[in-house]
C-alpha cells in the first residue's frame, strides 16, 4: 500500500484551525474532516481508514467511546491544547482508549510520527484478522473447511424449494443458517418466521402454528404462523417436540400445500417454505416411533449438517474477536481486546455449548473484566486439558450449559425474560434449567 492512499479520518467538533492539512497531505496522508459523530460514521461508510484524529478543547468534545466503535481497526491519536489534561475524564478516556496524543500546537515531525506507528499497529491488526481466508454469509462467519463447505451447502438449497433439515449440537447456530438460506432465496423479500417448538404447549402449538377459529360464534379468531409467513419461509426448531399427531398434519401440509384452522373446515391454500431444525438424532427417533418415518424422510432429502464448533478448526479464534467487535458498545472501557493467552485457550478448548456459549462467555468478559486484554480466567478457561479430558460428554456439556446460564442472568442482572431471549429460549425452559442446575438466582 502506497503512502498516498493512507487515509486520516479528523474528527474535529472545535471547528478551530491549528492542523497543517496542506502539509500533511503533501506527505502522503489524505485528511477527510468531520465536525460530529454522524458525519464520521457517514465518511467511514464510504472509505476506509486505519488512523484517526480527534481535536479536544475544554468545551467541545464528541462521544468517544462511539466514536471508537465506528471501526474496530483504527487506532486513535488526540490532537489536545495542555489545559486539557486538567479534566479528569479527558485524562481517562485518552489512557484507556487512545493509541497516543498530541499536544498544541502541532510539531509536524513528531505528529508525523505518531501517525506513522498508529498507521503501522492498524495495518498488523488488520492483517491479523485477514490472514486466512475468512468468509462469511450474514451473520455467519468461518474460515474453516467445514463451514467453507457449509456455505456451499446453503447457496445449493437456497435454489430450490424443497423442504430443508438442519442437524447440529445446540448452540451451532441452526437459525442463523435458516436466515442465510431464506436470505439467499427469490423468497427474500418475504416474511421469515422462526417458530420454537420446544417452547410451545401442545395445547396451544396447533393453534399456533395454523391459527384457529369459532365457528359456533362465527369467531374467525386469527391466523397462525403458516399464514403470517406466506410467500416466505418459516423455521421450525426443535421439530422433535412436534407430537405424532402435529407431525401427521405437517406432512399434509408440505403434501398439499393447505392449512386448516383449528375449529375450521375450510382447506386454506399456504405457499411457505419450511426449514425444520433439530438437535436430537432423529433416525434414532424414527426406530423408536417418536418421529414418523414418512416426514423425516420427506425432510431428508435436503438435510444440512451443521458442524459443531470444535470441528471448525480455527474458527474459535476468529469468532472470539467477531463477537468483540460486534459487542464493543457494552464493554468495560478498561478492555483493549483479547490477550494471545485468552485466544490459544479459546482454540484449545471443546466448547460443548458451541458459537452460543463461546458468545456469551466473550461478552460477559467484555463487561465484568477491568484490565486492559481479556484473560483465560476473565473466560473461565483456567482448568487443565488433563482434567477436561476425564469429563464425560454429558458432563461438559452440563457444566457449559450452567456457566452460559449464569453468565447471562449476570449479564441481565437475573432478569429471566431477558436472558431467555438472550439464550433463544422460553421463560419455562430456563426456569427448568435454572431448577436443574440449582442455580442461585
Amino acid at each position: 500500500m502506497d503512502k498516498a492512499s493512507r487515509n486520516v479520518l479528523y474528527v474535529n467538533p472545535t471547528q478551530a484551525e491549528g492542523l497543517p492539512l496542506e502539509r500533511l497531505e503533501a506527505a502522503g496522508w489524505r485528511i477527510e474532516v468531520a465536525h460530529t459523530l454522524s458525519e464520521a460514521e457517514k465518511i467511514t461508510r464510504q472509505k476506509r481508514f486505519h488512523v484517526g484524529l480527534t481535536r479536544f478543547d475544554r468545551t467541545h468534545r464528541v462521544d468517544t467511546e462511539a466514536l471508537l466503535n465506528v471501526n474496530g481497526i483504527m487506532e486513535w491519536v488526540a490532537l489536545m491544547s495542555p489545559d486539557v489534561f486538567e479534566d479528569d475524564k479527558i485524562r481517562e478516556v485518552i489512557s484507556h482508549s487512545y493509541y497516543d496524543y498530541h499536544t498544541m500546537p502541532v510539531d509536524l515531525e513528531r505528529l508525523l510520527i505518531t501517525l506513522g506507528h498508529a498507521y503501522g499497529m492498524a495495518i498488523l491488526r488488520d492483517g491479523a484478522r485477514t490472514k486466512t481466508s475468512v468468509t462469511s454469509m450474514g451473520d455467519i462467519v468461518g474460515a474453516s473447511h467445514v463451514m467453507r463447505r457449509l456455505f456451499a451447502d446453503i447457496m445449493n438449497v437456497a435454489n430450490v424449494d424443497a423442504p430443508v433439515l438442519l442437524n447440529g449440537e445446540t448452540g451451532t447456530g441452526k437459525e442463523l443458517i435458516a436466515r442465510a438460506i431464506h436470505d439467499s432465496s427469490r423468497r427474500s423479500g418475504r416474511p421469515f418466521i422462526a417458530v420454537k417448538c420446544g417452547a410451545l404447549p401442545d395445547t396451544l402449538i396447533r393453534s399456533e402454528l395454523f391459527g384457529h377459529e369459532d365457528i359456533a360464534t362465527m369467531d374467525h379468531g386469527r391466523i397462525g404462523y403458516f399464514e403470517t409467513a406466506a410467500g416466505g419461509t418459516i423455521l421450525l426448531n426443535d421439530i422433535e417436540y412436534l407430537s405424532l399427531t402435529l407431525q401427521a398434519r405437517l406432512l399434509r401440509v408440505l403434501e398439499e400445500n393447505t392449512i386448516q384452522h383449528v375449529g375450521g373446515i375450510a382447506e386454506i391454500p399456504v405457499d411457505v417454505r419450511l426449514i425444520a431444525s433439530t438437535s436430537a438424532d432423529l433416525d434414532r427417533a424414527v426406530k423408536e416411533k417418536r418421529f414418523r418415518a414418512d416426514l423425516y424422510y420427506r425432510l431428508k432429502k435436503s438435510a444440512i449438517s451443521v458442524p459443531p464448533l470444535s470441528q471448525r478448526i480455527g474458527d474459535a479464534k476468529l469468532l472470539a474477536n467477531c463477537f468483540f467487535q460486534r459487542f464493543a458498545s457494552e464493554k468495560n472501557r478498561n478492555v483493549r481486546g483479547i490477550s494471545k493467552a485468552a485466544l490459544d485457550a479459546i482454540s484449545e478448548y471443546h466448547w460443548p455449548g458451541n458459537v452460543r456459549e463461546l458468545m456469551n462467555r466473550v461478552r460477559q468478559a467484555m463487561t465484568s473484566c477491568d484490565e486492559c486484554l481479556i484473560m483465560p480466567q476473565h473466560l473461565g478457561l483456567t482448568d487443565s486439558p488433563s482434567l477436561r479430558d476425564r469429563e464425560t460428554l454429558d458432563q461438559a456439556r452440563a457444566q457449559a450449559d450452567k456457566d452460559v446460564i449464569i453468565a447471562t442472568l449476570h449479564y441481565t442482572k437475573n432478569n429471566i425474560s431477558r436472558a431467555a431471549r438472550q439464550l433463544g429460549i422460553s421463560r419455562v425452559t430456563l426456569y427448568r434449567l435454572i431448577k436443574k442446575y440449582e442455580i442461585v438466582v
